[in-house]
């Protein structure tokens, strides 16, 4: 199997990367460098969202891929032959056999060959080819970069952190792996502020006590270390081996700091000495933070760094054992898990958390979402438009009174002039400053702060700005030169995402661009000149996709209705399309159940056939009562099975055998009775427990064994299974038959022959008798 095959001193390791439907293998591939992790770094990060990213040098130049292709990199082992006994073991344990994270999804017994998945990435940035060298290179990341723009929800809080996790996903556009989903506590927390989608998921993964990362297959996971029930012997090891750091490590305590209404608590639970881990979560309650403590309880390890010879079936996160230099064994967490593919395989794994109280806080947010934070803030707590104008209106206009105060410098000359409340500088409260540098507006006092100022040269600093109409040049929101934000200029309105791609509406239409300034699609006015009208037109540039989705009220997910893919000319609809009793004209293929490279049937060919069948499969089977399908009859490739009896109706079944159509005849040599000897007749019943047997009859059974009749014998080229060709053996019967009655006539030839030549003697005998007087 895939484990024994790794850890044999002998393996022979392969690797494919497979980009836009190109598969690039072991020719091609010179290194494959993948960085994974899960609370990788010097304490024990709970929340880590890392982002999983590989590096890989291809021997050639590769000028068809971009950034954002979605790469998929499998690592595999050359296994050894398998016996009967363990093909049949493995098509039982389809879907529960498991080794690490790794499922066993399905198996091809047909190759040498077994691969395991890494991940699924993207390429993060440009494609670096080297001409004179003639290799490319490219640096690839998970779905961890689609995280990283401002998480706004629409959810009523508290809210139950589950459904939280689903509004991210579906805002970011990821696919939630529901096993990991759907088994986070039913936690309810406050609504997450300030955050990205990224920090939102962590501050989720520290209330789990876990970290944020995507499966094998690119789908969204919240974990907590599981144990893989490994061991890895000291044979695996690399001439560095193992190194301890550290002494053991059990979490003493944690500490949170939680910012809410513009006050900072501070949360704390377990000891104070031994490692401590500072959080900063504002959803964090101390109740929650309790259960967090106790979810812990169990983390006990050395901190290590192990260069072994890998395996891929392995994933961060992982629970393995070890053996230190005693030879004594050793559970330790794969906190961080390096893999190095160069014909060879090398990894290193690692938990190098250190006993220390001195960690950094985790999940600390950007300053640009501290200042969307703050600006969130004050806008809930300002008033509309029209209270502050009549509180402006009421302050300025009802004779509240009020001082003015000129000051003057040593020579006599006015500086600054002053309006306050009361007489006196020193204890008056609200004050206007005037002076040559600007006017200021203080609420604190003649030393401030100032919640307004306008300085001389042009700028307005304020907490509110509340007006009815602005004329402006140009108006730009949230812009630090990292983050988004929303400018209004004369010719339209231009919004930025923090990835840096932006939409711009302006006069015709929406347009939407990369962060480079290429133009991924648009949303038009267009005008058709074959029907001479206007309307509404949408436009996607080659390598973009477009797609139509509706939310699941019941699931939270946006599910897709209708797709053009970027890079197939083809329109997805992987829903009903509903025609309401409706045509479907000039049709001239309609392929089932497979894409236009590998189709799974096909309805009408050019000519208007009926053409069922493809490179997969077509059943025909009947509805029964309860909504089931039973299969009669299965189209494979030049392969029809049946599941039934097959009823002729009197007509017959012909297989063509015209002279004519055949060439380089000979007579047929074979002895028919040396075949019909060798043939063994049973009775039997199939084996329920192989999947192969399942649409077959039970009950006892009367037949032959294959392997008795090789002349006979065919091999499923899709199950490796015998079968008998039952052409070949109606002929072997009819040629056995044809001898048997040349052997008759021969034998009617001689017994014919043996009755003359017994009547003759019969008469010799008489005739001699008779000379004989009688006596003979």
């Amino acid at each position: 199997m895939f484990v024994d095959a790794m850890k044999s001193s002998l393996r022979d390791i392969r690797a494919r990367v497979k980009i836009n439907n190109i598969i690039y293998d072991d020719e091609t591939l010179v290194s494959i460098n993948a960085d994974l992790g899960s609370m990788a770094g010097e304490e024990y990060a709970i929340g880590s969202a890392i982002t999983n990213a590989a590096t890989i040098v291809f021997s050639e130049i590769i000028e068809t891929v971009v950034a954002l292709d979605r790469v998929t990199i499998e690592i595999g082992v050359v296994r050894g032959n398998l016996s009967p006994e363990l093909r049949k073991m493995l098509n039982t344990k389809i879907g529960t056999a498991r080794v690490g994270g790794t499922r066993l999804n399905s198996w091809n017994p047909d190759s040498d060959i077994e691969y395991v998945p890494l991940g699924e990435f993207y390429i993060s940035d440009h494609v670096d080819i080297d001409y004179n060298e003639k290799k490319t290179t490219i640096v690839c990341k998970d779905q961890m970069i689609f995280l990283e723009n401002d998480y706004n929800s629409q959810l009523k809080y508290p809210a139950d952190i589950r459904d939280v996790v689903t509004e991210i996903a579906n805002q970011a556009g990821v696919e939630i792996d529901y096993k990991y989903i759907g088994n986070l506590s039913a936690t309810k927390i406050e609504e997450p502020k300030g955050y990205t989608h990224r920090q939102a998921l962590g501050l989720i993964a520290q209330i789990e006590a876990g970290f944020v990362t995507f499966s094998r297959t690119g789908k969204l996971q919240i974990r907590t270390l599981q144990d893989s029930d490994y061991n890895i012997s000291m044979d695996e090891y690399y001439s560095k081996g193992l190194v301890k750091k550290g002494i053991r490590y059990r979490v003493g305590g944690i500490t949170c700091t939680v910012n809410k209404d513009e006050e900072t608590l501070t949360l704390k639970v377990g000891r104070d000495t031994g490692p401590q881990i500072n959080l900063e979560n504002d959803v964090m309650t101390q109740e929650i933070l309790n259960d967090v403590y106790e979810k812990l309880a169990d983390v006990d390890f050395y901190p290590y760094a192990l260069e072994w010879r890998g395996n891929p079936s392995l994933e961060a996160g992982d629970l393995f054992t070890i053996q230190d230099a005693s030879g004594s064994p050793l559970k330790v967490p794969n906190l961080g898990y390096k893999l190095v593919y160069n014909g060879g395989l090398k990894a290193t794994s690692e938990a190098e958390t250190k006993s220390r109280t001195d960690v950094k806080p985790s999940g600390r947010p950007t300053l640009q979402q501290q200042i969307n934070k703050t600006l969130s803030k004050i806008k809930e707590e300002s008033s509309s438009l029209k209270n502050a104008f009549e509180e402006a209106n009421e302050k300025i206009t009802g004779n509240r009174g009020g001082y003015l105060t000129a000051r003057y410098d040593e020579n006599g000359k006015p500086y600054e002039f002053l309006v306050m409340d009361t007489e006196d500088i020193n204890s008056a409260t609200n004050v206007i400053r005037l002076n040559q540098e600007g006017i200021g507006f203080s609420q604190n006092g003649y030393n401030g702060p100032f919640g307004v100022a306008i300085t001389i040269d042009g700028h307005i600093v304020a907490d509110f700005i509340d007006t009815g109409i602005l004329n402006a040049g140009m108006i730009q929101a949230g812009f630090n030169g990292i983050a988004q934000g929303v400018s209004m200029t004369p010719n339209g309105l231009k919004a930025v995402a923090a990835s840096g791609e932006y939409s711009v509406v302006e006069e015709g239409g929406m347009r939407f661009f990369t962060k480079t300034g290429s133009r991924t699609g648009a949303i038009e006015s267009g005008y058709v000149v074959s029907e001479g009208s206007n309307g509404v037109a949408v436009f996607v540039e080659p390598g973009k996709s477009f797609s139509i989705s509706r939310k699941n009220e019941s699931t939270g997910i946006y599910e897709t209705f209708l797709r053009i893919p970027f890079n197939e000319d083809v329109i997805e609809i992987p829903r009903i399309l509903n025609m309401k009793h409706q045509e479907i004209r000039y049709v001239k293929n309609i392929w089932m159940q497979g894409t236009s490279t590998s189709p799974g049937g096909r309805v009408f060919d050019n000519n208007g056939i009926l053409a069922l069948g493809g490179y997969n499969s077509t059943s025909l089977g009947w509805l029964d009562t309860n909504g089931g399908i039973t299969t009669v009859l299965q189209l494979l490739y030049r392969e029809l099975r049946a599941f039934g009896t097959l009823n002729m109706n009197g007509n017959v079944i012909t297989n063509q055998s015209d002279i004519r159509l055949k060439d380089k005849v000979v007579d047929a040599v074979v002895d028919p009775f040396s075949v019909i000897e060798k043939m063994r007749f049973i009775n039997f019943e199939w084996d329920a427990t192989n999947p192969y047997n399942e649409k077959k009859p039970t009950g006892e059974q009367f037949g032959m064994e294959a392997q008795y009749a090789p002349f006979l014998a065919v091999k499923d080229q899709g199950s490796n299974y015998l079968s008998i060709d039952m052409g070949k053996q109606v002929n072997i019967n009819s040629m056995a038959l044809q001898k048997m009655l040349q052997t008759i006539d021969e034998l009617k030839a001689e017994n014919a022959d043996m009755n003359r030549r017994l009547s003759a003697l019969e008469k010799l005998v008489a005739d001699n008798s008779a000379a004989a007087g009688g006596d003979v």
